[in-house]
């Protein structure tokens, strides 16, 4: 197992950290551009789009900052569908928070000081160093708040990490040897089977809220289970008799499950006088 999540802020030379951890490990590297199209392939149809070229650089960008709702939604899934893998290099995206409950994935955060970072971009975008310092304090305040406010998760809490690296002394070779040094430690070689099947579980789960979804199904009464053998049990109140017939139709055409046990009400509204 090769599943590594790496954080940074802007001007730590994290992506091309990451893009080194990859190919030394001989694994995918899911950059910002890879991702993107991850989200396409998985289809948007549930997205307006008619304001955006879903295929040009930074569509995920925007959309995070029109439609923060479905672009969590749509990662979520990606990286989902990433960890089913079992393999790979993931940069941000809230990717420790979304896979918290798979402990094969090893994450690291790559820090450095507002001096260094602030120099790196003066060097890498010819930038003046008041520039430099104004982007750095924008984009770790956006960072924290996108994070804070979608996953509830503290970008500078040590706890959401496995290893930080302050790379301040450190050369990038350095930092790209401490990290595939740590993957190859064994307590992280093998991956137990309990894990893989929380993450099947947890994916199975988005698979059907996405379909109830877009079967505009209210959700936001009924509960759902996912047993170990992958059958789904829902229960709760439905707000019509329409809906809680198209429930097992539903059900039983998302791929994963097994089978199913249904047992919800309908909500009557009962009269006052």
């Amino acid at each position: 197992m090769s599943l590594v999540t790496i954080t940074y802020g802007i001007g730590c030379d994290g992506e091309s950290i990451a893009n080194q951890v990859a190919e030394h490990l001989g694994i995918d590297f899911y950059d910002n551009d890879k991702l993107q199209q991850m989200a396409l392939d998985l289809g948007l149809t549930t997205i307006d789009l008619q304001q955006y070229d879903e295929k040009a650089p930074g569509f995920l960008n925007r959309l995070l900052s029109s439609q923060p709702k479905s672009y969590l939604d749509i990662m979520e899934k990606v990286i989902h569908q990433i960890a089913e893998r079992g393999n790979g290099v993931i940069i941000g995206h809230g990717s420790p928070f979304l896979l918290r409950d798979f402990e094969c994935a090893f994450h690291v955060k790559i820090h450095a000081g507002p001096a260094e970072r602030t120099k790196m971009l003066m060097a890498q975008q010819n930038l003046e160093e008041k520039s430099a310092q104004l982007l750095v304090k924008n984009m770790d305040a956006q960072q924290q708040s996108f994070l804070k406010y979608a996953f509830n998760f503290n970008v500078d809490d040590p706890a959401n990490y496995d290893l930080i690296i302050n790379n301040r002394k450190l050369g990038k070779a350095s930092v790209v040897r401490i990290i595939t040094d740590s993957m190859a430690l064994e307590e992280l070689v093998e991956c137990t089977w309990d894990a893989y099947q929380a993450m099947e579980r947890r994916a199975l789960m988005k698979k059907i809220q996405s379909a109830m979804i877009h079967d505009h199904i209210d959700l936001s009464s009924l509960d759902i289970e996912i047993e170990e053998d992958h059958v789904v049990k829902i229960s709760g109140i439905s707000v019509s008799e329409t809906d809680k017939e198209k429930i097992p139709q539903i059900i039983k055409n998302v791929p994963g499950v097994k089978d199913y046990v249904i047992n919800v009400s309908v909500w009557t509204n009962p009269t006052v006088g």
